[in-house]
């Protein structure tokens, strides 16, 4: 390979070096999010909605506490935890304030099968928690 560059290797090598501060300013190394302004995290409101809310409503155990005390009851949250749900961040419409939001909800049976058409969840932001003011199901789920 010394041959090939000859006496311009060395010069190579220190232009390289030169070279990849700039390189890494001008495109970033990748090692930062910013997503939802919070650098690193990465988490928009949408996502946390999204991630936080749907996974513990799916399981038994944690969806009492996704609800807003009083919303639903134990019969309600029963049937809740039957299904699966599905939405995206952008399924999420957050209100002027960042308070409350609107998710489009997808239901699904334990396969990933859809149930029904979408519906429409009711959250607010209680302190840094979303919780759950209703949750209706499908028609085709009841």
């Amino acid at each position: 390979m010394c041959r090939r560059f000859g006496s311009s290797l060395p010069l190579l090598i220190v232009a390289s070096c030169a070279l990849a501060p700039l390189l890494v300013s001008l495109c970033g190394c990748g090692g930062s999010n910013t997503e939802g302004g919070k650098p690193g995290t990465g988490y928009t409101e949408e996502r946390k909605i999204t991630e936080g809310l749907l996974t513990a409503l799916s399981d038994p155990e944690t969806s009492v506490y996704v609800f807003v005390k009083g919303k639903a009851s134990q019969a309600e949250l029963e049937t809740l935890a039957k299904y699966k749900y599905h939405a995206e961040p952008d399924d999420v419409a957050l209100d002027a304030s960042g308070k409350s939001a609107t998710i489009t909800v997808q239901t699904q049976d334990s396969g990933g099968n859809s149930v029904g058409e979408t519906v429409q969840w009711k959250a607010v932001k209680q302190g840094n928690e979303w919780m759950l003011e209703s949750a209706p199901l499908p028609a085709a789920a009841k």
